[in-house]
């Protein structure tokens, strides 16, 4: 004779702020959610109250923009067209292991204070408890900050001759920075193709080591005006090209004069374009054209002009302030960044005068 199991009657309720069991009165009215007046109070303050970070919280984020700079650095040194030194691809590989391997001994005390269990954890990683307590303990994860800071230059500022690696900047200004090296690195890359010179002519003209030169276009390093200058001119291009993405890369405003000629202001206006130009991967004119859904036709010519290698239209000024914006978008760059040259080409246009001879 099988016992016979009641389910009638009140069932108890999980509180869920505390995890206790309670029943719910009988009585009518609105049914109690938590088991008391003091865990309700307790869920209502954790609501509102901000989670504060952890003190690994900083650290994660630095050792993240390192993980994407290096995973970026992995992709250029695989497209390269000339793979030159042999081993720098495994050698950016291997760096990428250890910031991953580095990122992954903070993530998991990162997860540990913000309450997560090692089951939790093991769930995640293909390890038993045990092992990963003895993988991820605390003293490893401060070992491993301490060889990070040590890595880590004294200051985050740059110098505009000075050679510095990727991924150390503040974790603020980390992934704009990196994204602006990658565009400059990009910019080098699209250069050298474009020149028909292999890798190891194209640094011998500029008086740079091929090593050195692979490193910049595979934004592993980061150049000195110098060396850009040089490349440019070796194949063929007007340093001005690159002038504005170095400065953005560089963590500073380009020069700019307080009144510049008509000729200055196109001159630099162009340069940006043209740079922004490089960085995108040298489009075709009638792909950024196509791009641009406001573009009328009669502005078709003079952004073909901007694009090219050649001096831009003298009328480049007329074109339409929305176009100028879009034509930015189109080659993925900043709007707001053109239109600073954009505005200082307009105060620039030369105004027509009468001599006093046309008043009689």
């Amino acid at each position: 004779m099988h016992p016979t199991t009641h389910t009638d009657g009140p069932r108890p309720r999980k509180c869920p702020y505390c995890g206790g069991e309670f029943f719910r009165n009988s009585r009518g009215g609105r049914p109690r959610t938590y088991c008391s007046s003091r865990c309700r109070s307790a869920a209502f303050r954790a609501r509102r109250t901000v989670p504060q970070p952890t003190p690994y919280a900083h650290e994660l984020a630095l050792i993240g923009q390192s993980v994407a700079a290096r995973a970026s650095l992995v992709s250029r040194a695989a497209t390269l067209s000339e793979p030159a030194p042999p081993a720098e691809p495994l050698k950016a590989g291997l760096a990428l292991q250890r910031d991953l391997d580095d990122y992954l001994a903070i993530a998991v005390r990162e997860a540990l204070e913000r309450g997560a269990s090692w089951s939790d954890i093991a769930e995640l990683m293909p390890a038993g408890i045990s092992s990963l307590k003895s993988r991820f303990s605390a003293a490893h994860a401060a070992q491993v900050l301490r060889a990070r800071r040590a890595r880590r230059p004294g200051t985050p500022s740059l110098l505009a001759d000075q050679d510095q690696a990727v991924g150390h900047t503040p974790a603020a200004a980390a992934q704009d920075r990196a994204k602006e090296r990658g565009a400059l690195a990009t910019a080098l890359s699209h250069l050298h193709r474009r020149s028909g010179l292999s890798l190891r002519k194209l640094a011998a003209d500029a008086d740079l080591s091929a090593s050195y030169v692979y490193r910049l276009m595979a934004a592993e390093r980061f150049p000195s005006w110098t060396a850009v200058e040089r490349i440019a001119r070796s194949a063929g291009r007007s340093p001005a090209d690159f002038l504005d993405l170095w400065h953005h890369a560089h963590g500073t405003l380009p020069d700019q004069p307080e009144r510049p000629s008509h000729q200055e202001a196109l001159a630099a206006f162009q340069g940006t374009v043209r740079g922004l130009h490089l960085a995108a991967g040298c489009p075709t004119a009638d792909d950024v054209v196509h791009r641009i859904a406001c573009c009328a036709r009669w502005e078709q010519p003079l952004i073909g002009a901007l694009l090219s290698t050649t001096g831009a239209s003298s009328r480049t000024h007329h074109l339409r302030a929305e176009t100028v914006a879009a034509l930015a978008t189109a080659l993925c760059g900043d709007p707001a960044r053109l239109k600073s040259r954009w505005d200082a080409l307009q105060e620039a246009v030369p105004h027509p005068t009468l001599s006093a001879g046309a008043f009689g």
